[in-house]
């Protein structure tokens, strides 16, 4: 339980911002021919059997940091890919949702009923 704790005071409070090599990534994967996708673009190639090339599912959890979400969106607008994103009931934000679904991503919910019912019965 306390590696829990000081795990998540690190991650929240002091580890260093990973956006840099969140672009570098996204650049590098686009210049050497990935095709960046949603989850339901990646389904489509699927179910029509147009699988052609190299592609890379891009999804985000937002579990806690609308901020970072809104700027790996602005590095995927610059690079001109698109991604999933999966909010949770705290991090709803219906206006970035709906932009994201404007220009192309994918903005859903991140069920988490089920694991409060779970940890209910524990």
């Amino acid at each position: 339980m306390l590696k829990t704790i000081i795990k998540r005071l690190y991650s929240d409070y002091f580890m260093q911002s990973r956006l840099g090599e969140y672009e570098k990534i996204i650049s590098k994967l686009k210049n050497i021919g990935y095709q960046q996708i949603t989850v339901k673009e990646y389904k489509n190639l699927l179910d029509n059997k147009n699988l052609k090339g190299k592609y890379l599912i891009n999804r985000h959890d937002i579990d806690t940091d609308v901020l970072t979400a809104k700027a790996f969106f602005e590095i995927e607008k610059k690079y001109k890919v698109k991604a999933t994103y999966y909010f949770r009931l705290s991090t709803l934000d219906f206006d970035f949702m709906k932009e994201l679904e404007e220009y192309g991503s994918e903005a859903s919910y991140h069920f988490e009923e089920i694991a409060t019912f779970a940890k209910k019965i524990i």
